[in-house]
């Protein structure tokens, strides 16, 4: 394990208080969770997300958006798909 350095941070206590309810819903210390978030927050930006950033990317979007098209492209994805390849 890498050695860990103390550091005292002040914050307000409505987010104290998420951390708190956080940490305890992940079962991991309030450390822990400021450590993660200080990890991304100094991330290289140009580094490829992970299997799991990029699972969890796709779920906040997947059903936000529509094409507005009435054709139940879900459901016929294959025959829409075999007619652009013919194309």
């Amino acid at each position: 394990m890498q050695r860990m350095e103390r550091l005292q941070v002040q914050l307000p206590r409505e987010l104290t208080t998420r951390l708190r309810r956080l940490a305890r819903q992940q079962g991991v210390s309030i450390a822990a969770l400021v450590r993660a978030a200080v990890d991304r927050a100094m991330s290289d930006p140009l580094r490829p997300p992970t299997p799991g950033e990029r699972w969890r990317r796709s779920l906040s979007v997947a059903g936000r958006y529509r094409s507005g098209s009435t054709e139940p492209v879900s459901v016929e994805h294959d025959r829409y798909l075999e007619d652009v390849y013919r194309s």
